[in-house]
């Protein structure tokens, strides 16, 4: 069985999220330039959606395995992670809060042990916390901070914008744009976009982080 960091040290990796520029920028053709594939949260509902789009191919789903219900949307699709056989799911948040324990406690009696599956660093991940000035990281920058963790020999992100131009509408939840989003997390949920994309800006620097023109662009990574 392979492990977390089988899929990731000394692999290239691509993140995809549901950002709405995909659409105009489509990545299906260069996905099997990757050795694993993380889609994240719901995106892997694009892959029957939209594959001329955002390809097919999927490795790990990096998910909450939640039900968020202030956005409608249902992040514990055990059913059809295993329909497309992807090959490992990564589960964040860790079990640190009582109800986040309570969603991998509840995923593990829907999952019955048929796909496998590793939950993020409890340690490592309040350190996110602490990097991104106390705001919870969203599932997305959560993945790429975790693959960075196991020395992958590349992460390209795609797809995810910290909400910049919102997500592409096939993403099927309640926010569509940029402004719901940040509205929505300032009221209910405590995810500062702001802090994420500074903390973000600095590991670009430092790290084996490549993007889309658009993410670059569009989170002024040129300077």
């Amino acid at each position: 069985m392979k492990t977390f960091k089988d899929f990731i040290e000394n692999k290239k990796i691509i993140i995809v999220g549901p950002a709405s520029y995909l659409k105009q920028n489509p990545i299906a053709d260069k996905i099997h330039e990757f050795d694993t594939v993380i889609r994240v949260n719901s995106s892997i509902d694009l892959v029957e959606k939209i594959p001329h789009i955002v390809g097919e191919k999927t490795d790990i789903v990096h998910a909450t395995v939640a039900v968020d219900y202030s956005t409608r949307t249902d992040h514990r699709k055990v059913e059809f992670w295993i329909k497309k056989q992807i090959k490992h799911l990564r589960i964040s948040p860790p079990g640190i809060r009582a109800s986040w324990l309570a969603n991998i406690r509840t995923f593990e009696a829907l999952n019955r042990n048929r796909l496998d599956y590793s939950v993020v660093d409890a340690h490592k991940y309040m350190n996110y916390v602490k990097e991104c000035r106390n705001t919870i990281p969203n599932t997305g920058f959560t993945a790429i901070l975790d693959c960075l963790e196991y020395n992958p020999a590349l992460v390209h992100i795609s797809g995810i914008t910290f909400f910049k131009g919102g997500y592409m509408s096939e993403y099927g939840v309640s926010t569509i744009s940029e402004k719901q989003v940040r509205e929505l997390f300032s009221r209910v949920q405590n995810h500062d976009i702001d802090k994420q994309i500074d903390f973000f800006r600095k590991i670009y620097k430092e790290s084996k982080i490549t993007c889309d023109n658009f993410i670059k662009e569009s989170l002024s990574l040129w300077k």
